[in-house]
């Protein structure tokens, strides 16, 4: 039954992430072109150009990084709340499972963007993959530090799920009285606020320490100590357990 909700959300959600994923690889192309070109023949004015460009390309990314947010945002909420939501939510599925299954899609979805983003660096410094996996071969201890760096971001993204699915959550949750967005809304920015400032204590607390990990490999960025890791996971734990808790007994289906 997982696997089979898992699949249905990866198709659901499908077109929200490719449009988005389609949108930085043409901004991509577009920025190599006005490279190889050159921006003069872009523009009169080379500096123009180069600004053209640059914009286009800024743009491109931005629309892709705030998109990514507001689509497992829009995902969760038209998956739980709208007509499918309410399918699932009141057939005797394990809602554990269903919650999981968004959890594991939103994931999948931001793992997605981030190999965009390596093909987006590809094409704009006109690297091949070839050279740069054949040319500089990884030793063991760069590819520890590349697999200890993907293991920190996916916690910090797990958190980041489960503050956007617990803030929906909350919104159409029915605690005393209906809440809303507003409510669940600033909630969920008290939430983000204190995970900063603990965050935040934790690095100037860090920054005197040896920053090596278990394994023996150096952590250049303070976010993939094991401390700060540890902290995330348990935040993104909490507020997915919080966010069960709801969906099972405080959420007023329509």
């Amino acid at each position: 039954m997982f696997f089979r909700q898992l699949k249905y959300d990866l198709l659901f959600s499908r077109n929200m992430f490719l449009g988005i994923a389609a949108l930085l690889l043409a901004a991509a192309v577009f920025m190599r072109i006005g490279d190889t070109l050159g921006v003069s023949e872009i523009a009169a004015d080379v500096v123009a150009g180069f600004v053209v460009v640059m914009v286009v390309f800024a743009v491109a990314v931005l629309i892709a990084v705030f998109g990514t947010i507001v689509q497992i945002f829009n995902f969760y909420r038209k998956s739980i709340f709208g007509n499918s939501g309410y399918f699932f939510l009141t057939l005797p599925i394990n809602k554990n499972l269903v919650l999981l299954s968004k959890v594991v899609t939103a994931i999948i979805w931001l793992n997605f963007m981030t190999f965009v983003g390596v093909l987006v660096g590809i094409i704009i410094f006109n690297r091949p993959p070839t050279e740069v996996v054949l040319v500089n071969l990884p030793t063991m201890l760069e590819i520890a530090d590349v697999l200890w760096g993907l293991l920190s971001m996916n916690v910090m993204w797990l958190f980041l799920v489960g503050l956007l699915y617990f803030t929906v959550t909350l919104a159409n949750s029915v605690v005393g009285v209906r809440l809303n967005y507003v409510v669940g809304g600033t909630v969920g920015f008290v939430l983000f606020v204190g995970y900063s400032w603990l965050t935040y204590r934790l690095d100037m607390l860090l920054l005197d320490l040896p920053t090596e990990s278990a394994a023996g490999f150096t952590i250049g960025v303070t976010g993939q100590h094991p401390a700060i890791m540890a902290v995330s996971f348990a935040a993104a734990v909490v507020l997915l357990v919080g966010c069960g808790y709801l969906l099972r007994y405080r959420v007023a289906l329509e």
